[in-house]
């Protein structure tokens, strides 16, 4: 639910971090990525889960890389979600892992940070919206990112899978 927050600051870490630098040599191209091709979601979680995602939707679309990104998720809470509550991501290009992060929902800088949502995260309909800045190193590649939420006491709260192909021409052979 959360994948496109968490996503768009990791994406700016891994930037930092040199690792794009990396996977462009694996992508094997010169051009710079320009546009989102394409990008959809996926939930992977179970009906009674404590967390229904009802839309993801994003401005603009698709995403460009290097420019900034807002991002309006709208769920229930189908019970209060309290402090403690974390998500665990993994994206990969193709089948290459190359982050696994836990990523705590309610600390200070954690997801919910100027989404105008605090932890305890009542009960009931929520729209969750963030303006991120999406770094302008992400590479012409497909990344698929899974993130799975959990409960204070580890219980299962959503899953949902993230496809994001930043190829820069549409049919163009990739990861």
């Amino acid at each position: 639910m959360h994948i496109l927050l968490i996503t768009t600051p990791l994406f700016a870490s891994l930037a930092s971090a040199g690792i794009f630098d990396s996977i462009q040599s694996v992508v094997k191209t010169d051009d710079p990525a320009k546009a989102l091709a394409s990008w959809s979601y996926t939930e992977c979680g179970h009906a009674n889960d404590p967390i229904t995602l009802h839309s993801v939707s994003v401005s603009p679309d698709p995403p460009v890389p290097g420019s900034p990104l807002s991002v309006n998720i709208s769920f229930t809470a189908n019970e209060p979600i309290l402090t403690g509550a974390y998500i665990d991501v993994v994206v990969k290009v193709g089948y290459i892992k190359i982050l696994q992060k836990e990523v705590d929902l309610c600390e200070e800088g954690g997801v919910l940070k100027d989404t105008g949502i605090s932890c305890p995260v009542e009960k009931g309909d929520h729209v969750l919206r963030k303006e991120v800045d999406l770094p302008k190193e992400i590479p012409p590649a497909k990344f698929t990112v899974n993130a799975k939420g959990y409960t204070v006491l580890d219980e299962d709260m959503f899953c949902v899978d993230v496809f994001a192909d930043f190829l820069t021409n549409v049919g163009r052979v990739g990861l």
